[in-house]
């Protein structure tokens, strides 16, 4: 990603909103979450590979879904 894994770490935890549905049933764990970086650098094929469900799912994919672009392989 741009800036790094330390750049793409801290925006994960500045926009991810945990779900209220999670918190109220104590729902805690970690999503696995799978996708392409395009030519472009931008995100696609976005993908949970291993969910805990409960709102968080979906929770991980917005904020894949709109993380800057990253840059591509060579």
């Amino acid at each position: 990603p741009e800036g790094g894994m330390p750049a793409f770490y801290k925006y994960v935890a500045d926009n991810l909103k945990y779900p209220k549905q999670a918190s109220r049933m104590g729902v805690e764990g970690r999503v696995f979450v799978q996708f392409v970086v395009d030519k472009d650098g931008g995100l696609n094929d976005i993908k949970v590979l291993k969910g805990i469900g409960a709102g968080c799912d979906e929770e991980a994919m917005r904020v894949i879904k709109e993380s800057p672009k990253w840059k591509p392989g060579k």
